[in-house]
């Protein structure tokens, strides 16, 4: 079934003739040169129009997206040239139009629609990826970006507080008089496993030497859109990793906490008091690999 059944632009109402829509819907035609170049520009015109009329879009932004497109088309070889997508490529024309303020957005656009015309990757576009492209923020993108530069995987962190300190009721016996501390062990490891803990932070993604917070809405938006998943209950086991996670141990963020013995949180009738850091990751999926692998 053709895309072109999805599309808000009405291809009877563009400003060109039916013989050159026509020809550049052929499969067999040669459609960039001319022939694109008037279809595509006629599209855009229709879509840009809209937001002209109500200035939604500054002109400034519409001529800088239209030239990237351009400058992106001109760089395709003429023998990778293809129009077999081209419902594709009008359906992220007519899906970019809301999102032209920003560069970053215009530039992931640009890519996407560069790439419905270039036989080398254009079957790798689903007709979903320009919906999902619409329904980004910039933070979305920016973590995306972050985690195809990352091997398409980071670490994440949460700092919790417990009622428990685990570190000082899981060791510190004195394992040559085990009768003496028998009683005292079962008593530590049952107050671990029975401890209760509250977030004090959302998730944290960390780097090498510093970290991202106030991303956990952004993060969930990307597992929902399917492009990544998170894992809060496994630690990744890599050295760059471990040391992310050391270094936020260590950091002033994380020891800021550190004041909760004194003044712990009480709630239910209950105190937390010792800070802890859950270790976790975020990840690409399949879905997100392919998608990056277009738009970036």
């Amino acid at each position: 079934m053709s895309d072109d059944k999805t599309l808000k632009v009405d291809l009877d109402a563009l400003p060109i003739s039916k013989k050159t829509i026509q020809k550049a819907l052929d499969p067999s035609a040669e459609i960039i040169g001319e022939t694109a170049a008037t279809l595509i520009e006629a599209v855009s015109h229709a879509a840009f129009d809209r937001l002209k009329k109500f200035n939604i879009v500054h002109r400034e932004d519409i001529k800088d997206f239209q030239r990237r497109i351009e400058e992106k088309n001109a760089k395709i070889p003429i023998e990778n040239q293809d129009n077999k997508k081209l419902g594709l490529t009008l359906k992220a024309l007519d899906a970019s139009i809301y999102q032209l303020e920003e560069e970053v957005m215009r530039e992931l656009f640009a890519n996407l629609i560069s790439k419905t015309v270039d036989k080398r990757i254009n079957n790798q576009i689903l007709p979903i990826f320009p919906t999902l492209l619409s329904n980004m923020s910039i933070q979305e993108a920016k973590l995306l970006k972050a985690l195809a530069t990352k091997r398409e995987l980071l670490p994440i962190v949460k700092i919790v507080a417990s009622t428990a300190n685990e570190e000082t009721s899981l060791g510190g016996f004195a394992y040559d008089q085990p009768s003496k501390n028998l009683n005292k062990a079962f008593a530590s490891f049952d107050n671990v496993l029975n401890s209760k803990s509250i977030d004090l932070t959302d998730d944290i993604i960390l780097f090498q030497n510093s970290h991202w917070d106030g991303y956990s809405s952004y993060i969930s938006a990307l597992q929902a859109s399917g492009l990544i998943t998170k894992d809060q209950t496994n630690e990744l086991p890599d050295s760059k990793s471990r040391q992310s996670y050391q270094n936020f141990q260590n950091s002033v963020t994380f020891k800021s906490y550190n004041t909760l013995e004194n003044s712990p949180i009480k709630s239910e009738g209950l105190e937390f008091k010792y800070p802890k850091l859950v270790k976790g990751s975020i990840k690409l999926t399949a879905l997100g690999r392919q998608f990056i692998s277009v738009v970036l």
